[in-house]
């Protein structure tokens, strides 16, 4: 069809927190990415808006139709060991999934890949692959995440296991870079932690480990003498307060597990896990990847995308690679074809094919999508436009002659109009240039004087306003100003399970009170601690003060 635009390509990744979208040239490689927004994963308005900004012309079903990647919270992805010469029976499978590991297959949506490439298993292959992937969602979650999905307006032309496309990326970026360590990627999330060990050469382990981050919440609640676990976890989850010291003591249990785990594959393979790869952490959370790798004696895999989606012919465009970091690999992970490198090599094979093989699942991508329980997207059928076009096409062509004389003898007498409105308009117009002209020159004056007035901090102002705002029951000590940073040095007074509320509130006060909105760019709770002799409770904060070109 000559006359119709370029479709454009959109992705979307549902992480347990954040939803990622992006736009790209077009829905397959080659393409470029030119556009990406993030939202948080319950904010339905700032996703609307985001849709918006990403599609503004909207299709006529009303949705984006998209590449979903997910990440449901009973999902599965485990590395099995098949026996050989039972490969080829049918109950085989299912009786791995039901004994092996432990799954109703039917309350789940399952399939099978090699574990080196991602393909589909063939268990009827001359030599099939003995090492394989099971990966699934279970069905009742994919109906709820695709419900979840049309109500932000969103519909799946794929859903994709997050985890696995990811894995798949992992794999293809470790030979890409010529990367021959084996690398431990952790999926971490509020109760259960994926692990998983992956090479060049595939996915080399799997282990899932019943702890995640809500499991350190108790422990910040007793090191911190906190009153409940809802304080604990809401400091824990803000950015008020540095946990990195306390790092080690958190993920002591998390990390015994994982030494248990690499332990394991060392003495199997004789090979060694030297990088760690995150993924899904909360952005408050990031710490933990460094936390761990510290602990583990490994340093943190990091990903720089832009040549290895080159590689896969996907650019990203200037103002994307402004945008993105590290966090971003997932949803580019969705948009990388691996099976584009063996086009030549299927051509080549495809007469040995039979009639009654299916499709090709793309290396990596399986489609989880149930597409009984969406709606219609096509509200209209091929065969009504083609119809109604050449009516409008005929039609068109006999409006056009009749309107063509009537419209040129209308343009003629507008113009005549316009001529006329511009002459007697002419004079009124010079004075208003001339007038705008001095009115330009005595904004700049007064915008000079006003910037000398604001140029600096007025110390007077500031302790004006600290007084202002401070609670009763939090006492300052200390102002100390230099350079662009203010340290204030406090005490809190209150129970010991109060005082860390109290101390939290005021930074949440320092952040959003009118007076100081325009003066401080951060505010950092950078100490806590016990005053034993008071029994109060010492603070320091650490501000960021806004520069004169800051503002």
């Amino acid at each position: 069809m000559p006359f119709s635009a370029k479709l454009k390509g959109f992705f979307i990744e549902k992480g347990t927190h954040t939803l990622l979208l992006a736009r790209t040239s077009s829905p397959d490689a080659p393409m470029v990415v030119e556009d990406v927004r993030e939202c948080a994963i319950d904010d339905a308005d700032a996703i609307a808006t985001a849709i918006t900004e990403l599609k503004p012309k909207k299709s006529p079903s009303g949705y984006m139709q998209a590449v979903c990647g997910v990440y449901t919270p009973k999902r599965l992805i485990r590395r099995v060991s098949l026996e050989p010469k039972r490969i080829k029976d049918p109950a085989y499978l299912g009786e791995v999934l039901n004994q092996k590991l432990r799954v109703e297959f039917d309350k789940y949506n399952t399939v099978v890949v090699n574990a080196n490439n991602g393909g589909d298993f063939n268990a009827a292959a001359q030599v099939p692959q003995k090492e394989v992937l099971f990966g699934g969602m279970m069905t009742q979650e994919i109906l709820d995440t695709q419900n979840q999905l049309l109500e932000d307006g969103i519909y799946p032309d794929r859903l994709e296991l997050g985890s696995l496309s990811v894995l798949g990326a992992l794999v293809d970026y470790l030979t890409y870079t010529n990367n021959k360590s084996s690398t431990l990627v952790l999926e971490v999330g509020p109760d259960l932690t994926n692990s998983y060990i992956v090479t060049s050469a595939g996915v080399e382990a799997s282990r899932p480990i019943p702890q995640g981050y809500e499991s350190m919440v108790p422990l910040v609640q007793k090191e911190l003498g906190l009153k409940d676990a809802d304080s604990a976890r809401k400091l824990f989850l803000s950015n008020t307060f540095d946990f990195t010291g306390m790092g080690p003591l958190l993920i002591k249990r998390l990390v015994k597990e994982l030494q248990s785990s690499i332990g394991f594959y060392e003495v199997q393979t004789g090979q060694s896990v030297g990088l760690l790869y995150s993924l899904l952490l909360p952005q408050k959370l990031a710490w933990l990847d460094g936390a761990i790798a510290s602990s583990l004696g490994v340093e943190s895999l990091k990903v720089e995308p832009t040549q290895w989606l080159s590689s896969r012919q996907v650019t990203l465009s200037e103002a994307v690679q402004q945008k993105v970091d590290p966090r971003w690999f997932g949803l580019f992970s969705l948009m990388a074809n691996y099976n584009l490198a063996n086009v030549a090599e299927s051509n080549a094979v495809t007469e040995k094919k039979t009639d009654s093989a299916g499709p090709q699942t793309p290396n990596w991508h399986p489609n989880f999508r149930n597409y009984e329980t969406l709606p219609d997207t096509k509200v209209v059928r091929t065969a009504f436009f083609t119809n109604v076009g050449a009516s409008v096409v005929a039609l068109s062509l006999l409006i056009y002659v009749g309107l063509d004389e009537l419209q040129l003898h209308g343009l003629h007498g507008q113009i005549q109009d316009v001529r006329q409105q511009i002459e007697r308009d002419e004079a009124a117009s010079n004075l208003a240039v001339a007038q705008y002209q001095k009115f330009q020159e005595n904004e700049a004056r007064i915008k000079e004087v006003d910037a000398f007035v604001k140029s600096k901090l007025g110390v007077a102002e500031l302790i004006t306003n600290f007084s202002r705002t401070l609670p009763v029951n939090v006492a300052l000590d200390s102002l100390d100003l230099r350079d662009n940073f203010l340290t204030i040095r406090g005490t809190v007074r209150g129970a010991p399970d109060k005082a860390t509320g109290y101390a939290s509130n005021y930074v949440d006060v320092l952040r959003t009170a009118p007076e100081f909105e325009s003066l401080f760019l951060d505010v950092s709770l950078t100490n806590l601690s016990r005053v034993q002799s008071t029994g109060r409770l010492a603070i320091e904060i650490v501000i960021k003060l806004a520069t004169k070109e800051g503002k």
